[in-house]
């Protein structure tokens, strides 16, 4: 297992590199430059979106009264509800209101709070 997790560390390090060799081409130079800028940018949107995944699944959890399921359950299901992977039958009232508020924070909110942050890096580029 750990040959594997190796393994493929070793394998993205090599694409990064790879990726850091286009800046030398005229042609990919402005891509990968742009790139770079939003990934810099975006690290404190994933630390939002990572809190309120966190905080999501926490209320999720309070809501199990029925003891099944374990806090990582919570965790990927709070994840899959951002894209669309949940069957929202299973679900009693008081989920449906926190998956409302799920699905306005993170899929409304957020992204278009990735989108502006995406435009302004591309504008500083």
């Amino acid at each position: 297992m750990a040959r594997a997790w190796a393994y493929s560390a070793t394998i993205i390090v090599g694409y990064i590199r790879w990726f850091f060799y286009l800046r030398v081409f005229d042609s990919t130079r402005f891509f990968a430059r742009v790139l770079i800028e939003v990934l810099y940018d975006i690290r404190n949107f994933v630390v939002m979106v990572a809190l309120l995944i966190v905080a999501f699944a926490v209320c999720f959890n309070e809501f199990d009264d029925t003891g099944d399921f374990k806090y990582q359950d919570h965790l990927l299901g709070v994840y899959n509800l951002m894209f669309d992977q949940l069957d929202y039958m299973t679900l009693d009232d008081p989920k449906k209101i926190f998956m409302s508020l799920v699905l306005f924070a993170l899929n409304i909110v957020m992204i278009n709070f990735l989108i502006a942050i995406m435009k302004d890096s591309y504008e500083k580029v």
